[in-house]
């Protein structure tokens, strides 16, 4: 370092840890204490750490496997931090992201993007923690003419007892 301050001309800051060697001070023009300069930054803590941003892409390529798909989407917005893709399902995916900032570079990014002939396009999901979906069963009538019902302890799956007692 003297050589490059002395012949060079260049000026020489030198940051170091709480014991510096003399030859280090003697050598550079300025020295600082690493600790103690960056001592007086505060940490950046998250305001709303419960907020999550969900972009939903659309127009994904059916013939696909699900993780195929993921591993592709990872591959389009690997630079955008902070994602996970949430869930693929038919031609749509829903990802995850914790700031705003990157789930909107990441929509930039994607949006209009072909994948496998198919041209992408991001929308926003509303997502709301306390009007979160819950279970939802779909009841549809039986060609047989009869509605079967649904077993309230298993969701969506219909009870086996329906069939038997609507027969009586």
């Amino acid at each position: 370092m003297s050589d490059l301050r002395y012949r060079m001309n260049l000026h020489i800051i030198s940051l170091h840890n709480d014991k510096p060697s003399a030859a280090l001070i003697m050598s550079a023009n300025e020295h600082h204490n690493f600790k103690e300069l960056f001592k007086p930054i505060p940490t950046i803590t998250s305001a709303k750490p419960d907020k999550e941003y969900k972009p939903l892409v659309k127009n994904l390529p059916t013939r696909l496997a699900a993780s195929k798909v993921k591993i592709l989407l990872k591959e389009l917005i690997s630079d955008c931090g902070g994602f996970l893709v949430t869930s693929v399902k038919r031609s749509t995916a829903i990802m995850k992201f914790k700031c705003e900032t990157s789930a909107q570079r990441a929509k930039s990014c994607l949006d209009g993007k072909k994948m496998h002939n198919n041209k992408i396009s991001v929308e926003w999901v509303k997502y709301d923690k306390s009007n979160q979906m819950k279970d939802i069963g779909i009841v549809s009538e039986d060609p047989t003419g009869k509605i079967p019902s649904l077993n309230p302890d298993h969701g969506n799956t219909p009870s086996s007892f329906s069939k038997y007692s609507s027969e009586s």
